[in-house]
């Protein structure tokens, strides 16, 4: 984990361009008939990584997808020579049962979002 400035953005996160090994590892989805090469992947951990990184793409006119799972059957969640902003690291899940609900970050699949809420007490 580093944090990264690009053009004055504060980036907390990993972020890969095209170097070989990890990059290969991070472009690649879940649904592998899809196979595009963004320029940059943000993996964001935090709601200001996420600002910072939409800015940034908007302020250079470069196409960006956002990504949680990997999963996208139609390939939405990829782009070639854009930006993939990732927030699959932004996965906690906390219950407040005072007032009978829970905040769950959208990097969380389905599964570990039951599994959380299970060892919480609750379900959905």
């Amino acid at each position: 984990l580093r944090m990264y400035t690009i053009n004055s953005y504060p980036f907390l996160f990993i972020l890969f361009f095209k170097q070989k090994t990890a990059y290969e590892m991070a472009r690649m989805e879940f649904n592998r008939r899809f196979s595009k090469f963004p320029r940059v992947i943000v993996f964001c951990q935090r709601t200001q990584d996420v600002i910072n990184a939409v800015k940034w793409a908007r302020e250079r006119g470069i196409r960006l997808r956002v990504r949680s799972g990997r999963h996208s059957y139609e390939g939405f969640s990829t782009v070639n020579g854009g930006i993939i902003i990732d927030v699959s690291e932004m996965n906690k899940v906390t219950v407040d049962r005072k007032n009978v609900v829970s905040f769950v970050q959208t990097g969380n699949p389905l599964a570990s979002v039951y599994k959380k809420l299970w060892n919480k007490r609750v379900a959905i």
